[in-house]
């Protein structure tokens, strides 16, 4: 489980919150809604749109890895002294960059990440090489996941959600990554609400992806919370102006 919690100027939020009529813990629960949205747009691989999540998938797979028929594939690697030329460059392939399955191929992607989750581009001498069969597989299963793992977000939003009351309660919104909100079921959300003390939220992913550090990490769970401070501080100013226009 991943936790975290971000530096915040709770001036702003409080300013605003008052003037709009909210109490904190609807507050807290409009933050959480925020937050949620902005993990499963900042989850890799990021955005929220469908069709430019499918070409950063398409991207990062054949980053360095190359396709080829599986006739092709079998010629090749049948040689005593395997090699491919890669767009670059020659590879003299070694066991490490013949790909001959789906996990092959996706072991390879993911171990070949930077720290800010994208994959880093290699030299042609140390790509891989993978049949096309095989690559189409790997893409399926990783459009897939991609799917569930935003889509538990979103569900965790959608469940706290709930619990916002007013005239213009917290929502993730139906057309919000509407692609995603079909894995919604994999997502839940906690709220302890505390009548001394700080009141908590908590987000729940249950998509078995949330769990490599690749495709969301603390750095990522940070930047989330953040930008959903000020999201939350923005939509309350916005609110506030337009009731008194």
């Amino acid at each position: 489980m991943i936790q975290t919690t971000a530096k915040i100027d709770e001036k702003g939020m409080r300013k605003f919150r008052k003037l709009f009529g909210e109490s904190s813990n609807q507050a807290l629960i409009r933050y959480g809604v925020a937050v949620a949205r902005g993990c499963a747009v900042l989850t890799e691989p990021r955005g929220r749109s469908k069709k430019q999540i499918i070409q950063n998938i398409i991207t990062g797979a054949k980053t360095n890895i190359s396709d080829v028929p599986a006739r092709t594939f079998n010629q090749i690697v049948k040689r005593r002294n395997p090699s491919f030329m890669f767009k670059g460059g020659v590879a003299h392939l070694s066991p490490s960059q013949i790909l001959e399955s789906p996990d092959d191929v996706n072991d390879f992607i993911e171990d070949h990440r930077g720290k800010d989750g994208r994959v880093r581009r290699l030299p042609p001498s140390k790509r891989a090489l993978t049949k096309t069969p095989v690559m189409n597989k790997t893409l399926v299963r990783r459009k897939k996941l991609a799917g569930i793992t935003k889509g538990s977000w979103l569900g965790a939003g959608m469940a706290l959600a709930k619990k916002s009351r007013g005239p213009s309660p917290a929502r993730i919104g139906k057309n919000f990554m509407k692609w995603a909100q079909k894995h919604s079921d994999k997502g839940r959300a906690k709220y302890v609400k505390r009548t001394l003390g700080k009141s908590e939220v908590h987000l729940i992913s249950d998509a078995p992806a949330t769990l490599d550090t690749n495709i969301f990490s603390k750095r990522t769970a940070k930047e989330a919370t953040r930008n959903g401070w000020k999201q939350t501080v923005q939509w309350y100013r916005r609110a506030v102006k337009a009731s008194v226009s």
